[in-house]
């Protein structure tokens, strides 16, 4: 019994001395003061990035063309070749010949269709031009 408490009372101080070394380390690289400038400029980056990213969003041109993406249901800086297929896509589902019988059904295809027109013909411009990544 006395051999087990013993070695339990070794195991015990090898931990706390170990924990003590590992306390030592952290007040030598800095401690919390350290650890708060970190958290300090990871917040500064982080409102650096919020307030381009909210530049972005004021800027007229590219809220145009987040619209073409978003009216052709594609994610931000799709490539040209996905910008292509989905507008071939929906302009094969939505496209006013294939909707004669519904005179109604037949103007809102109108309407969307050319609102696809638009849009593709603008992110297309916009690719080419070099402006977005092909």
């Amino acid at each position: 019994m006395e051999d087990l408490a013993t070695r339990l009372g070794r195991r015990v101080r090898r931990r706390l001395n170990q924990l003590q070394d590992r306390i030592v380390e952290f007040d030598r690289d800095g401690g919390f003061d350290r650890i708060a400038e970190r958290v300090q400029k990871v917040v500064e980056r982080g409102q650096q990035q919020l307030k381009a990213g909210l530049d972005l969003l004021s800027n007229p041109e590219m809220v145009q063309l987040r619209r073409w993406y978003t009216v052709l249901n594609l994610p931000y800086g799709a490539p040209a070749s996905q910008v292509k297929a989905t507008y071939r896509k929906l302009m094969r589902e939505h496209h006013p010949d294939r909707h004669t019988q519904d005179p109604v059904r037949e103007q809102q295809a109108t309407a969307y269709s050319q609102e696809l027109t638009v849009a593709y013909t603008g992110l297309m411009r916009w690719l080419e031009r070099g402006q977005l990544g092909a």
